[in-house]
């Protein structure tokens, strides 16, 4: 069914003709639905504007009968400030007319009026003396207005209500009384600046005291607070290091001066402030109780003043230089009533100010200086809580300055930071040492400290000796320790420069290079230098001196890479030794600066002794680190296994070389090494070494540390010799296999019939030693040419020697129990032969005349021959021993130690000698000394080979 509807046509009649009662009531519903549905719709759209509409038709209201009052007002003021209307009222008024209801009210109005205009004039003031820093007076403006605004709330038989009258009042105290807590603030504030000298401090107190009602002993407890918290500023290291890499230090001498200042404006402003005497200011007493009250200071004057005045009269006598080393003078910002202040210098200041209250005018503060349990300050609470407060400066700077001379990389930059803080501290560490000032106490810092802590005070050593001398042990540890990581940078470089230093095994490679040889590496390159020598193309000073510089390090047998660690190690030692000098030249350079008398400056600060003793630390640490470094090399040369030489290893047998060679560098060679011992330099004046052991017993230190590298060398040799030897045994035993040891065998072929033997005549005797035995043995002098050259001492031959006899005695006795089995495999004819290898050996390695290791190989020999022979044969076998032990010295000299080298070894004797027809000369002669490895035109004697 559709709903019923309302259209324009459609009258009331016409809808009750035609619906029922029921759906005329439904079509109501609808039809009041409807109109709700549109009063919503209409607020909606209306909404927020119709009330914005509203309240704006009414702010036009107010305006324009705001506008309306304004211009009426105006008009009064036209018809007031009318000269001729006034003139005409004047001269009509009789004098006695006015009454005295309209007298009392006028007055009342410029009583108030006076004050009001204070009161909008204070705070223009108090900005100006705020950004002044006149705390004192900031806060004397403060008290008057305070005093003022009270004064207009509290007066009595007032005929009008100046408070309701004129609302401005209480507006312009709301801003004014904002200003207390600023005050304060800034005040507290201002007591952190280290600039400050006493009278600027003792205002900013008294301005604390009069606002926040604080006492004498609170006013010290701020003051000594606020300073603790500016040390702490002061000193504090910086997270973001934005200094000035070209002066590294400069931020740090600044920290340093601003704590040093800060310490002493504390000891000095506490004495000059709350113990000395206003009467005594000119000469201040030397001693005073402990229980002394502290009731006539600095301070307390200027409390009595305001209280009295309220103001500051000047000191007498203000100009002095004992008043202005104190930092009390006249102070130029309380001299004037504070009123007379408040208006600007235009305005008629009697004018306003004899309208003013009389309570306004002599108004003066109420300051407690004692508090309410009225406990006057005393002496020794005073001495007490300024020692407290050392002690926790002594632990903060202890701290801080610890962490800020990390930033000191090195020695020198530290002992400069330490001379700028001596420069600044010696004035006072003078006055402090001089008998004449303690005793008359005619310097400031030496009367503070000694009403303070009963004795002279030295800042130095109470609070920045002992970071300082921390600070430099650490860096000498640091830098010795340099020396002693050379050991781990040796060893990276042996795990990791196996090739570099492996190519350098044979020496013979590096010292007789040929001139061709070199050239084909470019022309005077540095590649050249890999090689031994080259003569120089040109003659230069230059390649003339690398040329001498090259025979030096072959005639040395130092190649390239063990000179580059030797230098490395050199350079450790070397810079550990530049820190010694800045040492010792620190305190010349501090003496230099100064006009004092040495002696007076050596007994300053303790410079003297302390430098005597760092050097001697430093010398010991150098040493120290030196020791450690031997022991180092020591460990890395024994941590080489037998099997690991043998078999090479991860290259074993090369490290083994290259550690025995640069010991011997080392402590041959290194003249770092001795200045480290002996410190015996040009530079070095008689005071670097004061404090060292004597100069016999720095020689004999460094003769034992040379000692000691080179047991490294012998050490690394003895390894090489093992494997040497164990090379020679495997020679020996495949000799004694392959050879045959009876009536074949083939070295009885060279054997010489001796004559003029008697009844030996036409008997053939061994003559030469086995070939196969010459032939391990001119393995082995390979071996110390390749590794050693010529440079092998005489200790390590012996070595080698006594290893190859232990080999020798082993290999041959190993043997000599199978061939004693078995009586074909031996017989009298090779009985002999190993008779005279045996003999000649013995004669070749044997080191010294004593007992001889093979004599039980020997005679387990002479078993397998008739002793009747044995007895004709000897002193044959042995002259062809002594034959051939000389025939052998050219071509095994390198096995001979200086102690055993025969006679006939040199060339005249030999190419002389008709006995012995078939040894060589070592060399032709030819007008050159042919023994430096120095290149030359080819021997004709070349061409015979």
């Amino acid at each position: 069914m559709k709903s019923p509807s309302i259209t324009d046509e459609t009258s009331a009649e016409d809808l009750f003709t035609q619906m029922s009662v029921y759906e005329l009531r439904g079509l109501e519903r609808k039809t009041r639905a409807e109109i709700e549905e549109k009063k919503q719709e209409l607020r909606s759209m209306v909404g927020e504007q119709y009330r914005d509409l509203i309240s704006a038709a009414d702010a036009i209201v107010s305006m324009k009968k705001a506008a309306h009052a304004v211009q009426s007002k105006f008009d009064l003021m036209q018809v007031a400030c009318d000269v001729d209307t006034i003139h005409q009222k004047t001269t009509k008024i009789k004098p006695g007319n006015d009454s005295g209801e309209d007298n009392e009210k006028k007055r009342y109005l410029y009583v108030s009026a006076a004050q009001m205009k204070l009161l909008v004039d204070v705070p223009e003031q108090i900005w100006h003396a705020l950004e002044n820093d006149l705390y004192l007076e900031a806060s004397r403006l403060f008290l008057l207005a305070k005093m003022v605004y009270k004064n207009l709330q509290i007066e009595e038989d007032v005929p009008f209500v100046v408070i309701n009258t004129f609302p401005v009042v209480q507006k312009q105290w709301d801003a004014i009384s904002q200003f207390k807590l600023h005050i304060i603030q800034r005040a507290e504030n201002h007591l952190k600046n280290t600039s400050c000298g006493a009278q600027v401090v003792t205002e900013s107190l008294l301005s604390l005291m009069m606002l926040d009602d604080a006492t004498l002993k609170d006013s010290f407890q701020k003051l000594l607070s606020m300073r603790m918290a500016a040390l702490t500023a002061t000193v504090e290291v910086p997270k973001s290091k934005t200094t000035n890499t070209s002066q590294p230090k400069a931020h740090i001498m600044q920290q340093l001066h601003g704590a040093v200042q800060l310490i002493k404006q504390v000891i000095t402003q506490v004495w000059s402030i709350f113990i000395l005497k206003t009467s005594s200011l000119d000469q201040p007493s030397h001693t005073m109780p402990k229980d002394t009250e502290l009731s006539d200071n600095f301070i307390s004057s200027y409390v009595r003043q305001l209280q009295r005045t309220f103001s500051i009269q000047p000191i007498e006598n203000a100009d002095q230089l004992y008043l202005q080393s104190l930092g009390i003078g006249s102070p130029a910002s309380c001299t004037q009533p504070a009123i007379s202040r408040i208006y600007s210098p235009n305005t008629n200041v009697h004018l306003l100010v004899r309208y003013l209250p009389e309570s306004i005018q002599k108004y003066t503060p109420y300051i407690n200086l004692f508090g309410e349990d009225r406990d006057a300050m005393r002496l020794e609470s005073v001495q007490q809580d300024v020692s407290h407060w050392l002690k926790m400066s002594t632990d903060l700077l202890t701290e801080k300055i610890a962490q800020l001379l990390t930033e000191c990389a090195d020695i020198k930059t530290l002992l400069d930071v330490r001379q700028s803080v001596w420069e600044a501290l010696i004035d006072d560490e003078v006055a402090t040492n001089s008998q004449a000032t303690v005793a008359n106490d005619s310097h400031v810092w030496v009367s503070a400290c000694r009403a303070l802590f009963g004795k002279p005070l030295s800042i130095w050593h109470t609070i920045l000796k002992a970071p300082f001398n921390q600070r430099l042990e650490a860096l000498i540890d640091e830098r010795t320790k340099l020396i002693k990581s050379q050991a781990d940078v040796l060893s990276d470089y042996l795990a990791e420069n196996l090739k570099e230093y492996a190519n350098e095994s044979d020496l013979g490679s590096y010292i007789w290079s040929s001139q061709p040889k070199a050239k084909e590496h470019g022309r005077r390159g540095e590649q050249q230098s890999a090689y031994g020598f080259v003569l120089p193309p040109i003659t230069s000073t230059i390649d003339i001196a690398k040329l001498k510089q090259n025979v030096k390090n072959c005639a040395s047998c130092y190649p390239p890479t063990c000179r580059k660690m030797q230098e490395s190690f050199d350079k450790a030692i070397r810079n550990t030794l530049s820190d010694y000098q800045s040492i010792g030249a620190a305190l010349d350079t501090f003496t230099e600066k100064t006009d004092m008398p040495s002696s007076t400056i050596t007994s300053l600060f303790s410079c003297s002794k302390d430098t005597q003793y760092y050097l001697k630390y430093h010398h010991g640490k150098c040493i120290t680190a030196v020791t450690e470094y031997v022991e180092r090399t020591l460990e890395m040369l024994s941590s080489f296994s037998k099997e690991a030489i043998e078999s090479d290893q991860d290259g074993a047998r090369s490290q083994v070389i290259f550690l025995g060679r640069l010991a011997r560098c080392i402590g041959l060679s290194s003249e770092d090494l001795l200045i480290a011992f002996t410190h015996k330099t040009p530079h070095n004046g008689l005071q670097y070494t004061l404090g060292l052991d004597s100069y016999a017993d720095r020689v004999q230190a460094y003769l034992d540390t040379q000692n000691k590298f080179i047991s490294i060398y012998h050490a690394a040799n003895e390894l090489w010799s093992e494997y040497c030897a164990a090379e020679f045994g495997r020679k020996l035993i495949h000799m004694l296999e392959v050879e045959q040891w009876n009536e074949l065998n083939t070295t009885a072929v060279l054997w010489q019939t001796m004559q003029n033997a008697g009844d030996a005549e036409g008997m053939r005797l061994p003559a030469y030693a086995t070939n196969a035995l010459i032939e391990a043995l001119l393995a082995v002098c390979k071996e110390i040419h390749s590794a050693h050259s010529g440079t092998l001492d005489e200790t390590s031959v012996n070595m080698l020697c006594s290893k190859l006899l232990e080999t020798t005695k082993v290999n041959y006795e190993t043997m000599l129990a199978e061939f004693l089995a078995d009586e074909n495999k031996l017989t009298e004819k090779g009985a002999l032969q190993l008779l005279f290898d045996l003999q000649f050996l013995s004669k070749l390695l044997q080191s010294s005349t004593g007992s001889d290791p093979l004599k039980t190989v020997l005679n387990q020999v002479k078993s397998k021959i008739d002793p009747i022979n044995m007895r004709v044969f000897q002193p044959f076998i042995t002259t062809n021993i002594e034959r051939n032990y000389s025939k052998c010295a050219v071509m095994l000299g390198l096995l001979f130690p200086s102690s055993r080298r025969p006679a006939s070894i040199t060339r005249k004797h030999a190419s002389s000698t008709s006995e012995l027809p078939n040894i060589l000369p070592a060399a032709e002669q030819v007008p050159r000394f042919a023994l430096l490895p120095i290149g030359h035109q080819t021997s004709s004697i070349l061409h015979r080979y």
